[in-house]
């Protein structure tokens, strides 16, 4: 059931499987796959000259990034801008079910460009072939996606989240009753590496109970159906810097989503026949988890 690592870093899969090894773990450095996302980033800084003006040198290196990126191949699946008439969305300010709970996402529309989603799949190793990609208009929202289609954010895709789902994730937001559209990028950090981790050091999968012992989901601030990964504080053992290298802080990737269309439910590891459904829409998670 578990793939072996050369199945997961096989250039000519059609999905990726499993995060790849792009975090550093305990202080040491994973390896990544040929021709990754890393080894680029590896690549430009072994040709880049520091010069006296930080700032300059900012602009530079990533100049250089931007142009290594476009060279990075862009597997199928054409971006389309589709109104959401045209796909019977249902807009979360006219849902109509009274029971339904409010979302900080119902006022957040969609700011993400064309050229963002392109550079988000391209980072990620995303093969475009088997997923559609939907350019939201004003009305979408993240809370609501239309029937047939996940939201997405760019940064979570960068930050290690799979195409399709990965049945880790899926029992996750299933044990929360939520949507992965509701995690913060923390939470993709977080998964991708403690699962690198665990098959590198204890040859296992991550259990989903040691992740809930490592981490707990907490709201994100003043936004209602978002959450991020904490530590469990003084009570519990140090288990939030088992895991090196994770930002501390993401700021404005709440409106960069899009939508994919495609088999996002059916991963490669999938656990037949009980396979977890993706939940959509949003979920509004107990306040039981919290205590």
């Amino acid at each position: 059931m578990t793939q072996n690592s050369s199945s997961r870093e096989d250039s000519s899969s059609v999905v990726r499987s499993d995060p790849p090894s792009v975090v550093e773990i305990s202080g040491s450095s994973s390896s990544s796959s040929v021709g990754s996302y890393p080894s680029y980033i590896e690549d430009v800084e072994g040709r880049f000259e520091p010069i006296d003006d930080f700032r300059n040198e900012f602009a530079r290196f990533e100049e250089l990034m931007d142009r290594r990126i476009e060279q990075i191949p862009f597997t199928g699946a054409s971006v389309s801008g589709v109104d959401a008439a045209a796909v019977n969305a249902p807009l979360a300010a006219m849902s109509g079910d009274p029971d339904r709970p409010s979302f900080t996402a119902d006022d957040v529309p969609s700011r993400v460009q064309n050229k963002d989603i392109i550079r988000a799949v391209k980072e990620g190793s995303i093969d475009g072939r088997w997923f559609e990609y939907l350019l939201p208009d004003k009305h979408f929202r993240t809370s609501m996606p239309p029937t047939g289609y996940l939201p997405v954010y760019t940064r979570a895709v960068t930050a290690g989240m799979t195409l399709p789902i990965h049945p880790f994730v899926k029992e996750y937001c299933h044990f929360y009753g939520i949507s992965p559209a509701q995690l913060a990028p923390n939470f993709w950090y977080c998964f991708a590496s403690a699962w690198i981790l665990w098959h590198q050091q204890f040859n296992m999968e991550l259990p989903l109970d040691e992740f809930r012992f490592m981490y707990k989901l907490c709201h994100v601030t003043k936004c209602e159906g978002w959450y991020f990964l904490s530590g469990h504080g003084r009570d519990q053992p140090m288990f939030w810097k088992l895991i090196l290298g994770i930002p501390s802080l993401s700021h404005g990737w709440k409106p960069m989503f899009f939508m994919i269309r495609g088999p996002f439910n059916f991963h490669p590891n999938d656990r037949l026949p009980r396979r977890r459904q993706v939940h959509t829409a949003f979920g509004n998670m107990g306040e039981s988890f919290f205590i």
